[in-house]
């Protein structure tokens, strides 16, 4: 690994907030709301284009674009910088800006980013978990096991593959494995992230874990109607979300019983849905359901078909107390919480949204 000379960044103070680990394959950061994981309101939204990435304003105004050397490989975290990644570089930026503050190579594409104002995790496929600090010095590396999606918010916790099977680890600040074990991630490997919540984490098995030492105290992964495709659970008020194979999403308790089903879901957000009593979905367009699963609207969009990955891909939709964003054929869509389309980036090729 090798960091290349550019300007000096000044290292980030740290945000005091409280958060609760955001139940998303990629995480995104907004204080202060331990409850809901969300601010009162959204600042700005990043997403990637080709070989670039944007950030545009709340009423969609284009603040800045930087272009990196290769196409962004996952969705771009901000927390006091930016970070991005394509298949060559982990990239730094300022975030008000966007002017390149400093860039690490990392010779493979990320499955995962994690920033917490103070120091970047970031997961190379097949490979190793990167933590730096926000001016780019290297805290550690981890090789074995070789992660597979982001870390947990406070960077204690990922999942990895060890001979050949998915493990889930808890590691202290100077990255020695404090333990690991057996879990189950479904049938999507890659980009697999854990979901914390108190003394239990869980993975999309779905399996929950103790946090003191690992233990199985559920395993639902037999008792599901059918194996997860979203690449990590949703997490809401209480009630675990996940979308199955058989195109159905579905709700569970947090002691791991299946509670309800609805029909024509492809993937819940990757995020969770906020403290008020709804949820996002998608699939052939973007759903609003009750906690009872019961919808409440559909906004109908082509957000798949030009996909290059398929459905069991990570979609990449983002959702907010307010609004939800997806990329669609038409372009980026910001829709709000009653259904109506507040705005559209005109850019069909926009990717990898993210609410900040």
């Amino acid at each position: 690994m090798r960091v290349l000379p550019t300007i000096p960044a000044a290292v980030a103070s740290v945000k005091t907030f409280t958060s609760r680990t955001f139940i998303a394959t990629f995480k995104t950061h907004r204080a202060s709301d331990q409850r809901s994981g969300f601010a009162d309101t959204f600042n700005f939204i990043i997403a990637s284009q080709d070989d670039a990435v944007l950030k545009l304003t709340k009423d969609g105004s284009q603040v800045f674009s930087f272009f990196t050397d290769g196409n962004p490989v996952a969705p771009p975290v901000a927390f006091k910088r930016i970070f991005i990644s394509d298949d060559l570089y982990l990239y730094c930026l300022n975030e008000d800006d966007g002017s390149l503050l400093w860039k690490v190579s990392i010779d493979d594409y990320a499955l995962g980013i994690t920033a917490d104002g103070s120091k970047v995790a970031v997961s190379i496929d097949g490979d190793s978990l990167l933590v730096l600090r926000y001016d780019g010095t290297l805290l550690f590396t981890l090789t074995d096991p070789k992660p597979y999606g982001a870390t947990s918010e406070d960077f204690s916790f990922f999942i990895g593959i060890s001979a050949g099977s998915p493990v889930l680890c808890h590691i202290d600040d100077d990255g020695n494995i404090l333990w690991k074990a057996s879990t189950k991630i479904g049938n999507v490997w890659a980009n697999s992230s854990p979901t914390r919540i108190a003394t239990r984490i869980f993975t999309s098995g779905p399996v929950c874990h103790s946090t003191s030492d690992g233990h199985i105290i559920w395993d639902a992964s037999d008792a599901v109607p059918s194996s997860p495709t979203s690449q990590c659970l949703a997490l809401s008020s209480e009630k675990l979300f996940y979308a199955a194979s058989n195109g159905k999403l579905y709700r569970m308790s947090l002691n791991g019983s299946v509670e309800l089903s609805a029909d024509l879901l492809i993937s819940p957000p990757n995020t969770d849905a906020s403290a008020s009593d709804f949820i996002y979905g998608f699939g052939s367009g973007i759903f609003k359901f009750s906690f009872e699963l019961e919808q409440i609207w559909r906004y109908y969009c082509n957000i798949y078909d030009r996909s290059p990955f398929g459905l069991d891909s990570d979609p990449s939709q983002t959702a907010h107390r307010d609004v939800v964003v997806v990329p669609a054929d038409e372009g980026l869509l910001v829709i709000d919480k009653d259904g109506n389309l507040l705005w559209s980036h005109a850019n069909a090729n926009l990717t990898h949204p993210a609410i900040y």
